[in-house]
């Protein structure tokens, strides 16, 4: 009869102590930040920028637009800064600026300054990803030029909600192609391979005031031709040797990169005429069969060829050349497959033999070629893919020509 009453004893004292949230954590009592910036002006400090969202100002936002320049967008999502010794200390002085407990679990964007990105990444990840809020789908940016700069001039012209902005930001990227999208479960598989080299998009404010009169179209960071929409544009990629930053190639190449990796579905792009001078056509392509490749990196016969099969399509022709001729539409095909293999087979060049970096997914079907996983990790890739000889050839079949058939002609 006493283990009994002992026994109940136990039990209402122990459920006493173990009920209620002790660690609970209400809606109210938190401040949610949505986007984060890394610099370091010093070895041993740590500038962090961050856009919180006010839940208030972003009721009922979904699709109105960001006419009034960006002023909402800063209204909805302020900045706030604070230096420290290491980001949880950052973080911690942040918060004494702010009424509410600092969290991550909605943040959807880490952008790390361009000296920051040259220093390394991987003292940034290794904390982070020791926070529980803190996940491998967020979305990672380089900023080109001043971190800071960059994010004070953040005005979406349709959007007002920061984390919108960022998956807006992600499918323009995976349509036009200009810049990838990349999250950090990406970047670590990238990192942890022996032969690939990580790569982050590139964010810049655009310096164009007022269109000049260039020569030639530019398609690198801050210089795109344009005015108007927001200030800064995703354009332009940022390539590494293992977490570290060593150069940028811009969008133009950005494209064809993704093309070569499989990264991008579709493009659109211009090509010259194959029958009238300084006359372009627009052409939309994409990936028709599985590209095969040939990786040969030992012996005498050292070679990497790629085949790419893409269908093309007709999209806009300045040109008077009717293209239901079979005759001139294997010329335009021709002409189409050789402006791809050109730009292709020269950023091939200047990433593997003149800057030594590999951002070349396919690269890892050559594991197969080694006895065991430590022989693939030790090779020596930077320098023997520096002399290895690439080949792209691109064969490319017209699909549609629009529809209208004949170029309209003046009566």
């Amino acid at each position: 009869m006493k283990s009994r009453w002992l026994g109940a004893a136990v039990m209402i004292v122990g459920s006493l102590f173990s009920t209620g949230c002790f660690d609970r954590s209400e809606l109210e009592e938190q401040a949610f930040l949505i986007m984060l910036g890394f610099d370091s002006p010093k070895p041993d400090v740590v500038n962090v920028i961050a856009r919180v969202a006010i839940p208030s100002k972003l009721s009922g936002t979904s699709g109105q637009g960001g006419s009034s320049g960006g002023g909402d967008f800063e209204q909805g999502t302020p900045l706030v800064a604070a230096k420290g010794r290491t980001i949880n200390e950052a973080l911690s002085l942040m918060n004494t600026g702010i009424e509410r407990k600092i969290n991550l679990s909605h943040l959807s964007a880490i952008i790390f300054s361009e000296e920051t990105a040259k220093q390394g990444l991987l003292p940034y990840l290794r904390t982070l990803s020791r926070y529980r809020e803190f996940r491998r789908n967020h979305y990672l940016f380089v900023s080109h030029g001043d971190l800071s700069e960059l994010m004070q001039s953040q005005k979406p012209l349709l959007e007002l909600s920061a984390t919108r902005y960022i998956e807006d930001l992600h499918l323009t990227n995976r349509s036009l192609g200009y810049a990838p999208s990349v999250q950090v479960e990406q970047y670590l598989n990238a990192l942890y391979s022996p032969v690939i080299d990580p790569v982050l998009p590139v964010l810049s404010v655009n310096e164009q005031k007022t269109q000049k009169e260039n020569k030639k179209l530019h398609f690198s960071p801050g210089h795109i031709d344009r005015l108007g929409g927001n200030p800064v544009e995703c354009v332009g990629t940022a390539i590494f040797q293992k977490d570290k930053m060593v150069g940028m190639i811009d969008g133009m190449e950005t494209r064809y990169l993704q093309l070569l990796n499989g990264s991008i579905k579709r493009i659109e792009i211009a090509v010259p005429s194959p029958y009238q001078h300084q006359t372009y056509l627009s052409v939309g392509i994409r990936p028709s069969k599985t590209t095969t490749k040939e990786i040969i990196l030992k012996g005498a016969n050292q070679h990497i060829k790629i085949q790419q099969n893409m269908e093309a399509e007709l999209l806009g022709d300045q040109g008077n050349v009717s293209y239901i001729d079979e005759n001139n539409r294997t010329v335009l095909e021709k002409m189409i497959g050789d402006t791809v293999q050109k730009y292709e087979n020269r950023l091939l060049i200047k990433l593997l033999r003149k800057k030594k970096v590999a951002p070349i997914d396919f690269l890892e079907e050559a594991r197969g070629d080694f006895p065991t996983y430590d022989a693939f990790a030790k090779f020596p890739w930077p320098k023997t893919l520096a002399i290895t000889p690439v080949e792209c050839h691109v064969k490319v079949v017209m699909r549609r020509l629009g529809s209208q058939l004949n170029a309209p002609i003046a009566p």
